[in-house]
């Protein structure tokens, strides 16, 4: 949720920049803007609840919905391949988990890539469930590990959490 409101708040900046020069389009972001800041607050309200957040959408949905809010921010392609199947053997605390994480990648990728495209797989492999989050943009650089944010560390969090193993590569100047 946090990672939406941030969204957000930069797709307010980005409607506020086209705000003279095209401002059908900035009323057309700032409407979106508002209606996915009005589903946060009944996510946010569920939760609190103890409700998931997000109770009434696939797994597949609320990623492209995910991925379609960033395009707001900057545009982006996106190539989503969701194996609905696997979805539904999984439980809400893995599928909740698995969509902070393409959240949050996808956030990290639009606010600190150069990335054109953005590629989200989640398939099965053996017995497990496999969450590719792949980009076309500039890569990781080795100082990253030590960047104030908190992405990657989020990320080993939460796969640990679910008993499972982060492998991150990158190459810099070649995507992630």
């Amino acid at each position: 949720m946090i990672q939406t409101v941030y969204a957000s708040g930069m797709s307010l900046a980005a409607a506020s920049a086209v705000l003279h020069t095209n401002p059908t389009e900035a009323a057309r972001k700032i409407h979106e803007i508002r209606d996915t800041l009005n589903t946060t607050i009944r996510d946010l309200r569920a939760y609190i609840e103890g409700l998931k957040p997000e109770h009434d959408a696939q797994f597949s949905e609320s990623a492209r919905s995910i991925l379609t809010l960033m395009q707001g921010v900057r545009p982006i392609g996106f190539d989503l391949q969701i194996d609905d199947a696997l979805v539904e053997q999984l439980n809400e605390r893995i599928r909740f988990h698995l969509l902070q994480i393409v959240r949050e990648a996808t956030s990290n990728c639009v606010r600190h890539t150069r990335a054109r495209c953005i590629r989200i797989v989640l398939r099965r492999a053996a017995d497990a469930a496999v969450l590719e989050i792949s980009d076309d943009g500039g890569g990781i650089e080795a100082k990253a590990e030590k960047a104030p944010g908190n992405g990657l560390a989020n990320f080993a969090e939460r796969t640990r959490e679910l008993g499972g193993m982060l492998q991150i590569e990158s190459t810099p100047g070649k995507g992630l």
